[in-house]
């Protein structure tokens, strides 16, 4: 949506999509999911960075994130981190220098 990139698999396997880009003259490369919080930033047992990312959370008002993001009692995979609101789409380029 900001970089005016299309998932280059996307392209090639769903014909709207290639007609967005194409209408677009939009480039495609692969892009990779990421996760903004991670499983290990609000594990349980990684009190010190869960309680820093739950904070920074909270803080700005998203303490119904922070109950999506974590299930006491359970593990961080069990809980929500796959929920689409903590995922964003980067490029291989960008994904890269976030690393």
């Amino acid at each position: 949506m900001l970089t005016q990139i299309y998932d280059e698999a996307s392209c090639r396997k769903h014909p709207a999509v290639r007609k967005l880009a194409e209408a677009a003259h939009a480039t495609s490369t692969v892009i990779n999911a990421c996760h903004i919080f991670n499983e290990s930033a609000i594990e349980p047992t990684q009190r010190q960075h869960a309680s820093v990312a739950i904070g920074i959370l909270r803080t700005f008002g998203l303490d119904d994130l922070t109950d999506r993001l974590t299930t006491s009692g359970k593990p961080a995979s069990a809980s929500g981190v796959d929920i689409l609101v903590n995922i964003v789409s980067l490029n291989s380029i960008l994904q890269a220098m976030s690393s």
